[in-house]
C-alpha cells in the first residue's frame, strides 16, 4: 500500500474513500487523511465490502474474519457504472 500511494502523490492523484462511520472506519479515515491528496467522507455503516475503480478496472473486497476475498473486473462498461454509483454516495456521504 505505501508503494501505491507514493506513486499516486508523485503523479497528484487524488484518492477519495468512503468509509463507514464507526470506530473501525474513523481510524481508516483519520490515518487516510494523513496522505497527501486523500479525501475522506463517511456513510452510515451499510456494507463490510470494499470497492476500488481505477481505470478500467473494479476491484470488490470483501472482508472476512478468516480472511479476504477480492474479485477484479476489468471492463470499461462496468468500471464507468462504479464511477458513476460512487460519485452519487460520495454526494451523499459526509465529513
Amino acid at each position: 500500500l505505501a508503494r501505491f500511494h507514493k506513486e499516486r502523490i508523485k503523479r497528484k492523484i487524488i484518492w477519495k474513500v468512503i468509509y463507514n462511520d464507526d470506530k473501525l472506519g474513523k481510524k481508516r479515515g483519520s490515518e487516510t487523511t494523513k496522505w497527501k491528496y486523500s479525501q475522506v467522507r463517511y456513510m452510515k455503516k451499510t456494507s463490510p465490502t470494499t470497492t476500488y475503480y481505477y481505470g478500467n478496472k473494479v476491484a470488490i473486497v470483501l472482508w472476512l474474519k478468516e480472511r479476504l476475498m477480492a474479485i477484479i473486473i476489468e471492463d470499461d462498461t462496468i468500471a464507468n457504472s462504479f464511477k458513476e454509483f460512487f460519485n452519487i454516495l460520495w454526494k451523499n456521504a459526509y465529513n
